[in-house]
């Protein structure tokens, strides 16, 4: 059978397009190419590449290319470029990846005398250097001190010449008695992030502070954190929570006709998992039911008259998932009933309906309201050591 001219193009473009498949989209880089990269993404010109990669067995399988790359200031620093290799959407491709800026935070940090409470973490993977800061706080004045350390060191960074921008990590990590408590082996490990804040450390400024603070703020409210939102009056926790996703209210009605009356300081988690714990505490006192204790370790009588008691210290093993990690729990007339999944200490509003009656809201603030709840922080009560006495 005779091929037209025609067939034969659609072929060959069909070859050649099997090939790319095969092969990805990968590009062969040599050492001009590495010095081309150094010079123009970190404004580099006293530095040397070696004349030769290193191959790399990566955790994938892929065979990546290692250059080091020596400073020729004098400063002695050695840092790498990586070709790394991957199997990107439908075919194998590769992309340069380097760790100047981690070794330059190492190198810097080394010849700084300043730090206090910021602690250095860096690993090593596949022949690059990984570093962050770690600024660790509980309480609004912890935040505060930590900020401002970092804003020193990110001074004396930048005094020294060090030219990239936005670079360098921070990550400030919220401690609490929440953080921790669920810890498994890999993906069954869970940390409580919800207050944390990352950025580069060349980059802070003070909008970086209102917004580490704001992430602090937001954690507190739907935790109820008690003693940390003491700190802030309550415009401030007002203004965190303007723009959240998960803010609270609750239906006057069953059917849900009637537009939700919101509430003014409180909000759901802020990765949409409903009400922690203490949170429910609230809203039970804010609308005169019967509840005894406080936001931390509280009962009450349900809708089905059964008697409810909910403890963000009520974590156990479950026996009916051994391997995994302590489960959270709440009693129902005594009973353990275990949350859907081992980090949870949040209901839904389905489960809050059925243990109690109310009809919850969570989302963004409605734009216009009939009724508006202009309760204040703490409700009728002046201060939180009226609501525990």
């Amino acid at each position: 059978m005779r091929i037209s001219r025609a067939a034969k193009t659609v072929l060959l473009i069909l070859a050649v397009a099997s090939l790319l498949l095969l092969t990805g989209c990968v590009t062969k880089y040599e050492r001009e190419d590495i010095e081309t990269f150094v010079r123009e993404n970190y404004r580099l010109r006293d530095f040397e590449v070696a004349r030769q990669s290193v191959p790399i067995q990566d955790q994938e399988g892929y065979t990546d290319q290692y250059w080091q790359v020596t400073m020729t200031d004098g400063s002695g620093v050695v840092f790498g470029v990586l070709d790394d290799y991957f199997w990107g959407m439908e075919a194998t491709t590769n992309m340069l990846r380097c760790d100047y800026e981690d070794v330059m935070l190492l190198h810097l940090a080394e010849s700084y005398a300043g730090f206090d409470q910021v602690q250095i973490k860096h690993s090593r993977e596949e022949g690059l250097t990984y570093a962050e800061l770690i600024a660790g706080y509980g309480t609004r004045a912890e935040l505060s001190a930590r900020f401002e350390e970092l804003m020193d060191f990110r001074d004396y960074v930048l005094q020294t010449g060090y030219t990239v921008e936005h670079s360098m990590r921070v990550r400030f990590e919220m401690e609490s008695e929440l953080r921790s408590r669920m810890q498994g082996e890999g993906e069954l490990s869970y940390t409580v992030t919800d207050g944390d804040y990352t950025a580069t450390l060349t980059s802070l400024d003070q909008s970086a502070f209102e917004e580490a603070t704001g992430r602090f703020v937001r954690a507190c409210v739907d935790y109820r954190l008690m003693s940390q939102l003491e700190d802030f009056t309550e415009e401030e926790i007002q203004s965190a929570l303007e723009g959240s996703m998960y803010r609270l209210g609750i239906y006057p009605d069953e059917d849900q006709a009637a537009a939700p009356r919101m509430y003014e300081a409180l909000s759901a988690s802020n990765y949409a998992y409903g009400v922690s714990f203490g949170t429910l505490y609230e809203v039970l006192r804010r609308e005169n039911l019967a509840v005894w204790g406080d936001s931390w370790h509280y009962g009450f009588t349900g809708l089905d008259g059964a008697a409810y008691e909910v403890s963000y210290d009520f974590y156990a093993k479950n026996p009916a998932l051994p391997e995994a990690p302590n489960y959270y729990y709440y009693l129902r007339n005594g009973e353990q009933i275990w949350m859907d999944h081992y980090f949870y200490n949040h209901f839904t509003e389905l489960q809050v309906k059925e243990m109690t009656g109310l009809s919850l809201y969570i989302g963004q603030w409605p734009e216009v309201q009939e009724t508006r709840q202009t309760d204040r922080l703490y409700g009728n009560k002046k201060n939180l050591s009226e609501i525990l006495e």
